[in-house]
């Protein structure tokens, strides 16, 4: 590397910095500075993926399903709902008993 240094060797820190036996899988080492301060790597195109054209690959369309439009003209009913009024107490006979009683 340089002034009689073995590589990967950070003059700032004082010590030899970095694994020296590593494989990468993914990763492909673009540029290293002289002393291993900045390393850039570059992702390698996956080997274990095979490759499919761009005309054979068909990806099924997503259609809605046929609602008819009969039914929405129409308002829904909720059955067994108690008619509010506003500034007015509901007629429950278990409110009115337990009022009278205190």
């Amino acid at each position: 590397m340089g002034y009689q240094q073995p590589a990967g060797f950070d003059r700032s820190r004082g010590y030899v910095i970095g694994k020296k036996d590593v494989t990468l899988e993914h990763l492909e080492e673009a540029y290293t500075s002289e002393n291993w301060l900045v390393r850039i790597f570059k992702v390698k195109k996956p080997a274990n993926r095979p490759t499919i054209k761009y005309q054979q690959r068909h990806i099924k369309s997503w259609r809605p399903l046929k609602v008819s439009k009969k039914g929405k003209s129409k308002r829904g009913i909720i059955k067994g709902r108690p008619l509010v009024i506003k500034g007015k107490r509901s007629s429950s006979p278990s409110s009115s008993s337990s009022s009278a009683s205190h």
